[in-house]
């Protein structure tokens, strides 16, 4: 709630002008990211990980409006099946 609600009053006080194109990146090298990427996990993903990243996901989505490819990797690292990855990111 606190990211959001952060993330809402940033985009009160920024120029939107640049995001649209910093999103568009963001999705180009996730999906560049998802072709080439091997089948074992690129890094560890522990419990507690997901407190600091969910601030940011807030953050953003507040800004945005949604992220939802930011917390992919976490969840895939973390050891979630597809169906299980699905499930989470819908209740996200």
């Amino acid at each position: 709630m606190v990211g959001a609600c952060l993330g809402a009053f940033m985009l009160t006080q920024i120029s939107v002008g640049w995001l649209s194109f910093l999103v568009g990146l963001f999705l180009v090298i996730s999906g560049i990211n998802l072709i080439i990427k091997n089948q074992n996990q690129s890094f560890t993903v522990r419990a507690w990980y997901f407190l600091p990243a969910g601030f940011i996901y807030s953050f953003l989505s507040g800004i945005i409006g949604s992220m939802g490819p930011i917390l992919a990797p976490f969840y895939l690292n973390f050891g979630l099946e597809k169906e299980e990855l699905l499930g989470t990111q819908a209740v996200n």
